[in-house]
């Protein structure tokens, strides 16, 4: 995973649970509520809920 680095790197399990991360993730998940990131956390979830990155997507709503 941190060979990785600069880029953001996500492991997910079948359910789209999140598995494993970089560090470089953190700069995508700041700003998101700290109860979307505690385990088991789901990058669907994350990625969708208004607490998320919903509000950083900006065809989210079209």
């Amino acid at each position: 995973m941190e060979a990785h680095m600069t880029f953001r790197a996500l492991v997910l399990d079948r359910w789209r649970g999140i598995v494993d991360r970089n560090a470089a993730t953190d700069l995508l998940h700041a700003g998101c509520a700290s109860r979307l990131l505690e385990p088991p956390a789901n990058a669907v979830r994350l990625s969708l809920h208004s607490e998320g990155l919903a509000p950083r997507i900006a065809s989210f709503g079209r």
